[in-house]
């Protein structure tokens, strides 16, 4: 359903107040926009939950306009009449009960021409006059309250090697915290365990020993190994758990210098054919013939290039000059 919405007004646009007349045209707002409060400036018609078409509120279906909402012809809060008159609260009506929450902090507002932004749902003109933007904090610079939404913005770290004080010590402003060199002055941190890094908070003078990344190489009372959660693991231990790939297809087996080797059983030495596992499950493997002409090597006391034909590696080129005997 359509619905018109009251708009023509008489406007009284004295000379010292033409600027507020700007978007009052011959007595009539522009389309889409109607007399605010104020009296002196146009603002967008609302129409919540239906769509404007020129000044008119289109509602959809049967649903009739309640001020500025379209609800069903059987909505209890038709005539309710859900608003407060605070710019600072969103107004809303839900099965006949109404309720006025807060809008966000910062949120524009204003007390007739002066301007202001909403605090704990009230309208504030001076909204930093109550924000204290101190951290406390001897190496930042403090940041300042933005009087457009009561946030303090622009908080920053101090200069590096600016004094500060640590406690009953002096101190020095490192990446906006103050810390005491002399803290860890002749600190042992070291545990022991090749699996951490060992350091000393020069903020705090504790120690600290968090763990290295995983699969670090480590070595422990001579055996190689990796950390594992801040352990150091031989590289073999439990080794029939950590290098079984599950694959029939392969050996597995541990070098205690290197690690886990997975050896292919399918590989037939040959240059000239694709070794591939059709079933990890039962090991079965397939050695496929490459197309002839596929450059292939044969290794031996002498490196030949070659070209597979019919499954063999037939030599065509020596790679390495053959041995000079006297």
């Amino acid at each position: 359903m359509k619905y018109p919405i009251l708009k023509s007004v008489v406007v009284l646009c004295l000379a010292p107040l033409l600027a507020h007349c700007a978007s009052v045209q011959n007595d009539v707002c522009p389309a889409g926009e109607q007399l605010a409060s104020s009296g002196d400036t146009c603002e967008p018609i609302e129409c919540n939950g239906g769509e404007l078409e020129g000044d008119l509120c289109v509602c959809p279906g049967e649903q009739v306009l309640d001020e500025v909402t379209c609800r069903d012809p059987n909505d209890p809060c038709i005539g309710l009449g859900c608003n407060d008159g605070n710019g600072c609260t969103a107004d809303n009506c839900n099965q006949g009960a109404c309720s006025f929450d807060a809008v966000p902090d910062g949120e524009p507002c204003s007390f007739g021409d002066v301007s202001g932004v909403c605090l704990a749902g009230a309208c504030d003109d001076d909204p930093c006059a109550s924000i204290d933007c101190d951290d406390g904090n001897q190496c930042t610079i403090n940041a300042t309250c933005n009087p457009s939404n009561a946030r303090c913005e622009g908080v920053r770290d101090a200069a590096d090697g600016t004094a500060c004080d640590f406690g009953e010590l002096p101190g020095t402003c490192v990446s906006g915290r103050c810390e005491d060199a002399m803290l860890c002055a002749g600190k042992d941190c070291n545990d022991d365990n090749p699996c951490t890094e060992d350091v000393c908070d020069r903020f705090t003078g504790e120690c600290a020993n968090p763990g290295l990344v995983e699969l670090t190489p480590c070595e422990l009372e001579g055996v190689t190994g990796e950390c594992m959660s801040a352990v150091c693991v031989g590289l073999c231990e439990d080794a029939a758990t950590r290098c079984d790939d599950r694959s029939a297809c392969t050996t597995d087996s541990c070098d205690p210098e290197t690690g886990c080797v997975n050896t292919d059983n399918c590989n037939d030495g040959n240059s000239c054919t694709e070794d591939v596992c059709t079933s990890p499950a039962t090991g079965a493997c397939v050695n496929n013939i490459r197309p002839n002409g596929t450059k292939c090597a044969i290794s031996g006391s002498v490196l030949l290039l070659g070209e597979c034909q019919n499954g063999v590696c037939r030599s065509i080129i020596i790679i390495d000059p053959p041995p000079i005997f006297p």
